[in-house]
């Protein structure tokens, strides 16, 4: 979402949580929202059967952060020039990431 993103067609809350979704829904209608990327959850679900992604979902992420990098002119671990992410878990069922402090570590080491 937002950015360079394109738009999502439509976007189900017990996929995308409602923060996604909200920020899905915010953006698709022109405000003004920083851009991001969300990780499903099924891939929640995923996440808690195996600990861990398949590769594939850390190759999407890492394009993700590419994009978001061109969109904000910044470098993800870059010290003069960091990009910065907010993780947030709240996915609308009980398959979230169990703890929005565990996804910042997720993705800091991806």
């Amino acid at each position: 979402f937002g950015g360079s993103a394109r738009p999502t067609e439509s976007a189900d809350k017990q996929i995308v949580g409602g923060k996604g979704l909200g920020l899905q829904v915010m953006s698709k209608i022109g405000v003004d929202v920083p851009p991001g990327f969300t990780l499903t959850t099924p891939l929640c679900q995923v996440y808690q059967r195996d600990n861990d992604l398949p590769a594939e979902v850390w190759n999407g992420v890492r394009e993700h952060v590419e994009r978001i990098e061109k969109d904000m002119d910044k470098k993800f671990g870059s010290r003069d020039n960091p990009l910065l992410f907010s993780c947030r878990s709240g996915a609308a069922s009980k398959f979230s990431f169990f703890c929005s402090f565990h996804s910042v570590i997720l993705f800091t080491i991806c």
